[in-house]
């Protein structure tokens, strides 16, 4: 498979997959209290690479499973091509999950503190993974352009590595985002509100 083999299988599948997350998210626009304009292309980029990662990630393996058990032939860069596809898929899903505040936490602390500290508590947290995630982006645009720069390339399709990196400060600088999102957001909400709110994921 080679590097425009690549770029084509990967063009097609967002040409296919964009327009369709894009109609669903602009119709969320018109409701009362739906995304945002921003917020909507966010999501769509979010949704459009997360799903073109995962079936092409899926098609990939599938194919090379059939040329090499049926055929007894191998691609020799299905392993790679998946890679690639599924850590861009992952780490910007992380950043979906970010915004779905869909990860794990220890909330266990939070709610035996009275209602105004939890919320302080819990903005602030948010506030110091903002600036753990903002300095992981940083550095990973730092990897994009050595890599860039030493004209590095993947093992099996010696395709250019930087795209691979670029996934780093893309998902991380999302996340960032969908952190400080969240912040402002529990800042504007009423104390008891939060730890309400807190009580009740722990139960769920």
């Amino acid at each position: 498979m080679t590097p425009a083999t690549v770029v084509i299988i990967v063009g097609i599948t967002l040409l296919l997959v964009t327009p369709a997350i894009a109609m669903h998210n602009r119709s969320r626009l018109a409701e009362p209290g739906g995304l945002s304009k921003l917020n909507a292309v966010i999501l769509t980029f979010e949704e459009t690479i997360v799903f073109t990662g995962l079936v092409l990630g899926f098609l990939a393996t599938f194919v090379e499973v059939v040329a090499r058990y049926i055929f007894n032939e191998s691609l020799g860069t299905g392993g790679e091509f998946t890679n690639i596809v599924i850590i861009w898929a992952v780490l910007v899903g992380a950043a979906a999950g970010t915004r779905e505040g869909v990860h794990i936490g220890v909330s266990v602390l939070v709610k035996r503190l009275p209602p105004w500290l939890a919320k302080d508590v819990v903005v602030l947290g948010l506030v110091v993974s903002a600036f753990f995630t903002a300095f992981i982006a940083y550095y990973g645009v730092q990897l994009v352009l050595f890599s860039f720069e030493s004209q590095q390339v993947t093992g099996e399709m010696y395709f250019p590595r930087w795209p691979l990196y670029l996934s780093v400060p893309v998902g991380m600088a999302l996340m960032t985002v969908h952190l400080l999102q969240n912040a402002y957001d529990l800042i504007r909400t009423p104390a008891d509100v939060v730890r309400d709110t807190l009580e009740a994921e722990s139960h769920s």
